[in-house]
């Protein structure tokens, strides 16, 4: 991993060292796992820090390009700090209010400055071998569809869904699922993040199934709409704006185009069908090491589509009391341009 960014930010705003505690920004620079880490980083020094818990399982995982410490009983991360003379420190913005007010008291006399985003950014950006992680985390969670999908019957209920997709990730080889799934059906599939409940699907309901496979720590991410019985009505109108705009969006995904501007032509097509109020999310975002991290592909998103994202695109509609679509495909923009990693089927 290279670190030059973060010492050349450093250098930039004059300050000394930069701590690192979201471990997934731990696990993104080191290839550590555990439950536990800390990175500091400076002009000359690349520490990783944890204590004798993970000194086995570090010596393993951590790139050689980290000096590991390892705390001791009684030994805090001040100490360390003190050992390098280190008098001003960029924190991240993951630390929570106590978290922040114990670091300054223990670093008494240290400069503490915030920093947003900074290892975010550099994660925007997927290599090779993190597109082939996310690539498997697909190929997991789509085979575990396809295994459960003919099961998806009236009577049965929506957590029996859910485990049933798991279970069958889990079997294939999957670390588990990439999030609490959502199996919404019925009234319950206007809930854009309704978890699988005992409520059972019943005949013509809508089923939303929102779920994706993790795979050495990355996330897959995908939606299918289906229904219990003949399309119709509303339901096939909702169903055939959400796919539309979906499909506009995927044809129009290209390098150095600003995420809100897919965000506006996919609202548009959804707008112009009479149901722009009822698509009250962003059109997509970003999945990797989180399932939602950046780029964020919304009307507020200040973000731009670079070459190695990879995204999702994820219109819908939701009727209160009534019911929801919603379609979610996942993107790769590599040098080919835009590669659509998902291919379950849809319903129209």
């Amino acid at each position: 991993m290279d670190l030059k960014p973060i010492r050349n930010r450093l250098v930039q705003v004059g300050l000394e060292a930069f701590l690192i505690t979201h471990l997934v920004n731990v696990r993104y620079l080191s290839g550590f796992t555990g439950s536990f880490a800390a990175l500091l980083i400076s002009s000359q020094e690349a520490l990783f820090i944890t204590d004798p818990r993970y000194e086995e399982q570090s010596s393993q995982e951590v790139s050689p390009i980290f000096s590991r410490v390892i705390l001791g009983p009684g030994q805090k991360l001040a100490q360390i700090v003190d050992k390098y003379g280190w008098r001003s420190l960029a924190v991240e913005d993951t630390l929570t209010l106590a978290q922040y007010d114990r670091l300054k008291e223990a670093l008494d006399g240290v400069r503490l400055v915030t920093w947003s985003g900074v290892v975010e950014g550099l994660r925007r950006r997927k290599s090779t071998e993190e597109v082939d992680k996310i690539k498997r985390a697909v190929e997991l969670a789509q085979e575990a569809y396809r295994t459960v999908k003919g099961e998806i019957q009236p009577g049965r209920a929506e957590r029996d869904v859910a485990l049933d997709m798991e279970f069958a990730m889990r079997r294939m080889g999957a670390q588990g699922g990439a999030f609490d799934f959502v199996v919404a059906s019925g009234y319950r599939s206007a809930l854009p993040h309704g978890s699988a409940s005992f409520k059972e699907i019943r005949e013509g309901d809508l089923v939303v199934l929102d779920f994706g496979a993790r795979w050495e720590g990355y996330h897959s991410d995908m939606t299918r709409t289906l229904k219990m019985g003949k399309w119709g009505g509303w339901e096939r109108e909702i169903y055939s704006l959400v796919l539309e705009a979906q499909k506009a969006a995927l044809a129009a995904v290209k390098v150095g185009m600003e995420a809100r501007d897919l965000d506006t032509l996919a609202r548009g097509i959804i707008e112009k069908g009479g149901y722009g109020e009822f698509f009250g999310h962003g059109l997509g975002h970003g999945v990797g090491l989180e399932v939602h991290e950046a780029p964020y592909l919304s009307l507020s998103s200040q973000d731009v589509l670079e070459e190695g994202m990879v995204f999702t695109l994820e219109p819908g509609i939701y009727l209160s009391g009534r019911g929801g679509v919603r379609i979610e495909d996942m993107v790769y923009l590599g040098p080919q341009g835009a590669e659509v990693l998902t291919d379950l089927e849809k319903e129209g």
